[in-house]
C-alpha cells in the first residue's frame, strides 16, 4: 500500500474509527501536538454528511505516539489544494467501496489472504482493547456508540484472552496446588 492507505488503515485499527469518519477527517480535525482527532463529520459512499452518525458519534479521540507519528508523515507528503486529510484526485473525500476494489483487496489477493471490509478494523480494535482488559466505557466512548451492547457485540474473544481467564480462575480456586513441568504442547498440567 502507498503511504496514504498504510495511513488510512492504521487510524482505522488503532482508532475503531469508522471509513466514513476517517474519509471525513479535514486537516484541522487532528491536532498532532494534544494527539487528538476530532470526530465532527462522515462521508457516506463519496457524499460528505454534515454530522457523524449519532451525536454520540461526534467525540474527540486520544491517539497513540505511532498514529501521531503516521499522520504527521502523510500530512507532510499529502497533496495540496484540499482541507481534506485524504483528497481524491480532484480534491474530494474518496468513496470508500471503491478504496477497497482498487487499494485493499488487490493487496489482499497478492499476500493470499481473504478479502475484508472496513468495518473489520472496527472489529479488530474492539476485539484487541476489550480482550486487553480496556474497560467497556472506555471502547464505548471511543467508537462512540450509544450502548454499551453494542460495543460488546463487536468485541470477540480471543484464545489467549480466555486461555489468561481459565488460568487466573485456576489460581484463585487452586492457589496451592503444584503445577506440573509443562507437557510437549506448552501447556501447564495440574497435579491432582
Amino acid at each position: 500500500m502507498d503511504e496514504r492507505m498504510r495511513t488510512i488503515f492504521v487510524l482505522a485499527l488503532l482508532t475503531g474509527m469508522r471509513i466514513g469518519e476517517i474519509l471525513a477527517l479535514r486537516v484541522e480535525d487532528v491536532d498532532l501536538i494534544g494527539g487528538l482527532l476530532q470526530v465532527r463529520r462522515d462521508v457516506y459512499r463519496g457524499h460528505v454528511q454534515d454530522g457523524p452518525k449519532t451525536k454520540r458519534s461526534e467525540r474527540r479521540i486520544p491517539s497513540a505516539a505511532f498514529l501521531i507519528a503516521t499522520i504527521h508523515a502523510w500530512k507532510v507528503k499529502r497533496p495540496a489544494g484540499s482541507s481534506w486529510l485524504f483528497p481524491s484526485e480532484a480534491g474530494t473525500p474518496y468513496h470508500d467501496r471503491n478504496l477497497l476494489r482498487r487499494e485493499v483487496w488487490p493487496v489482499c489477493d497478492r499476500l493470499g489472504i481473504p478479502r475484508f471490509g472496513w468495518h473489520s478494523c472496527r472489529h479488530s480494535f474492539t476485539t484487541y482493547g476489550g480482550n486487553s482488559g480496556v474497560p467497556l466505557p472506555v471502547l464505548q466512548s471511543v467508537l462512540g456508540h450509544t450502548s454499551a451492547e453494542t460495543t460488546m457485540s463487536y468485541t470477540h474473544p480471543l484464545v489467549e484472552a480466555q486461555r489468561r481467564a481459565v488460568e487466573e480462575l485456576a489460581a484463585i480456586l487452586f492457589p496451592n496446588v503444584p503445577i506440573l513441568d509443562a507437557p510437549q504442547d506448552g501447556t501447564k498440567a495440574v497435579i491432582q
